[in-house]
């Protein structure tokens, strides 16, 4: 057979293995979409619900409506709903489809449970188009339900978890959000505990300050973290009209305030007491809430922004640098007599230059050494910086440390150093000479050994630029110690 033919062949057959697949398949695929579409109760868009009606003994009656971007609860309170819960609760109804049809002819609806329905659900559309659902009774075997959908009026056996799905009372369909806001639109915080007013102010992106009663710098991850859990709270039981005068919540006044302030943001939370325990009640712990100005009480369980702890342990940002390990490409070291010089290649790859030629070396063993100094916190301040730096041993550092960042011009410089300790050793002309004699003196010879710098437990450090000004930092000694290990593994072969 020709070559020729058998690629005519070849592509004939690949004409028909392609119109099976996507004419066939593709009809095929449409065809169960449509039949499948024609087997729920509301075949209809769902985007285009406007209203939808809920009521059953348990629930009582709920209407929900969109005006128009956003659902809102009109009865049996006004609130904002729960975008999420409500979303899905439309998903459920509009693939609602039966397990089987029971009758589509004439039928004893008393028969079936549908003189006192166990759930009613009225659904809207935009131009008018309403569809009804009624659930009756549960079958023997208490598995099913029996469904009556109007117009037309039929029967049908559906599985009871639709039910359960159908059936949100109230508070499952409101939104349970106390505070609206961006944790990136605050600047400043106000938080008020036991009559101390502790005032925090943004200095710039991701800093923060404490600035009454105290002066300090703030772990950014801690005021952030605040914001980010108000700005996310919910209200595990919620009370619309809670005694007018009433101090059964502790809010008359509150025990302590959270306040928050922005462009166009003034809030301030109410913390009341903590939540007692009753029978009626689902939630047994927590705390009252509320936003003041509104009469609307809340329960929840977050002791972190409840009880939020002021000591400055906690909340002082002991840092000597802020540092982006991502942005740097360049580390220079002055340490142990040796220069030490780390490149980030192109291909971002670090790469030892000095004091030999390693290339390229283990990622990990550098950004180690950078993760220590993000994480360098100093043990006490010494400020202003004296005139004479001999007495920190400053004016001729010990250790230097350069941190290049070409893209940001991020770069930071540490100088680090201390003042000579060392005890004195006997002089060899006062040993004694029995001891001599023996050939091995009691007194400790100096050592020899020119590895690790012999550093005390406390140093000095300048770093430049610091938000610190006219400050020097003093750090636990066995920073340098480790760093001296840490840059000595470089050499080592990498594995």
């Amino acid at each position: 057979m020709k070559p020729s033919r058998l690629i005519v062949y070849f592509l004939v057959l690949a004409g028909i293995v392609g119109y099976i697949y996507f004419v066939e398949h593709g009809y095929r695929q449409d065809r169960e979409r449509q039949e499948k579409q024609l087997a729920r109760f509301i075949p209809d868009d769902k985007d285009l619900i406007t209203q939808i009606e809920l009521s059953s003994p348990t629930i009582g009656k709920i209407e929900l409506s969109k005006p128009s971007s956003d659902w809102v609860i009109l009865n049996p309170i006004k609130a904002k709903a729960d975008e999420y819960a409500v979303r899905s609760l439309i998903t459920t109804i509009i693939e609602a489809s039966p397990e089987r049809t029971i009758s589509d002819d004439q039928v004893n609806w008393a028969e079936y449970g549908f003189e006192s329905p166990t759930l009613h659900v009225n659904v809207t559309f935009s131009g008018g188009k309403r569809y009804e659902m009624l659930f009756g009774a549960q079958n023997p075997s208490k598995s099913s339900y029996y469904l009556r959908l109007k117009d037309p009026s039929k029967l049908f056996l559906v599985a009871d978890t639709l039910k359960t799905a159908m059936e949100k009372n109230t508070f499952d369909l409101r939104d349970k959000t106390i505070m609206s806001f961006a944790p990136s639109d605050i600047d400043r915080v106000i938080i008020q505990k036991k009559g101390v007013e502790n005032e925090f102010h943004r200095d710039g992106v991701g800093q923060w300050d404490m600035v009454t009663p105290e002066k300090f710098r703030v772990k950014n991850v801690v005021i952030s973290t605040l914001l980010r859990k108000l700005s996310n709270l919910t209200a595990l039981e919620i009370h619309d009209d809670p005694e007018k005068g009433s101090d059964m919540f502790g809010l008359t006044p509150p025990r302590d305030r959270i306040s928050i302030f922005g462009k166009d943001i003034n809030q301030t939370l109410c913390i009341g007491t903590q939540i007692k325990s009753q029978n009626d009640s689902p939630v047994k712990r927590g705390d009252y809430v509320q936003i003041e100005g509104i009469d609307t009480v809340y329960v929840v369980d977050d002791p972190s922004i409840t009880d939020f702890k002021l000591d400055v342990d906690v909340l002082q940002d002991k840092s000597l640098i802020s540092l982006n390990i991502l942005q740097i490409d360049t580390i220079r070291i002055v340490l142990d007599g040796k220069n030490w010089l780390l490149k980030k290649s192109p291909e971002k790859k670090w790469n030892l230059e000095e004091p030999e030629k390693v290339t390229p070396i283990k990622d990990w063993s550098v950004t180690g050494i950078l993760w220590k100094l993000r994480d360098l916190n100093y043990v006490s301040l010494v400020s202003p910086i004296p005139g004479n730096l001999d007495s920190l041993g400053l004016s001729e550092p010990k250790v230097v440390i350069n941190l290049g960042a070409a893209n940001s011009g991020a770069s930071k410089i540490l100088k680090m150093g201390w003042v000579n300790t060392a005890p004195p050793h006997d002089p060899p002309d006062q040993i004694d000479e029995k001891t001599a004699d023996q050939g091995e003196p009691d007194v400790e010879k100096p050592s020899t050994d020119q590895g690790a710098p012999k550093v005390p437990d406390i140093i000095n450090v300048i770093v430049d630029p610091t938000d610190y000004q006219n400050t020097i930092f003093q750090i636990d000694g066995s920073f340098v110690r480790g760093l001296s290990e840490d840059l000595n593994t470089l050499l080592e072969k990498q594995q």
